[in-house]
């Protein structure tokens, strides 16, 4: 009698024929023809776990507190570019929208609603911020070709 969860071979072999057989029902289903199922089932690669080479179940944290400061970032980023595709899609009419997508709309409408009125109302509101995020990044780019420079003559008084 073997240990429990351990097949003998009489099980195993029986365990091998009705896999077959349902990737083989599975095979065809797809494909519809019987000598492309039984191609695809002889092209297939098999999987063989051994003693040290098991699947292990995923551990999931115990509480959220853990993981909270975690890929919330990577979240952000996923919402962002589903919105910007949405929007984007809507202005370009480039697919067919679904339902659900309506509330993404709007909210991006009155965002872009209210940021159009700010923007008319206050001009300086979105001066402002352009103006100060152009001469940061041209105070960066100014010293980064100075300290690129000054590498480039050590280098050369170096040789």
């Amino acid at each position: 009698m073997q240990p429990l969860g351990r097949p003998d071979e009489q099980e195993f072999a029986e365990l091998f024929r009705a896999s077959w057989a349902r990737l083989y029902r599975l095979a065809l289903a797809v494909s519809g023809d019987p000598a492309t199922a039984e191609d695809d089932l002889q092209n297939a690669t098999e999987v063989v776990l051994d003693e040290r080479n098991r699947l292990q179940p995923q551990r999931w944290p115990r509480d959220r507190a853990s993981t909270a400061a975690g890929g919330s970032g990577g979240r952000a980023a996923a919402g962002l570019l589903r919105i910007g595709n949405t929007v984007g899609a809507a202005i370009t009419n480039r697919r067919v929208l679904e339902p659900v997508e309506a509330r993404i709309m709007i909210v991006a409408a009155l965002v872009l609603l209210a940021v159009g009125v700010v923007v008319a109302l206050f001009p300086t509101v979105l001066a402002y911020p352009i103006a100060a995020g152009a001469m940061w990044v041209g105070v960066a780019l100014l010293y980064r070709s100075y300290r690129l420079k000054r590498a480039a003559g050590r280098a050369r008084t170096i040789r």
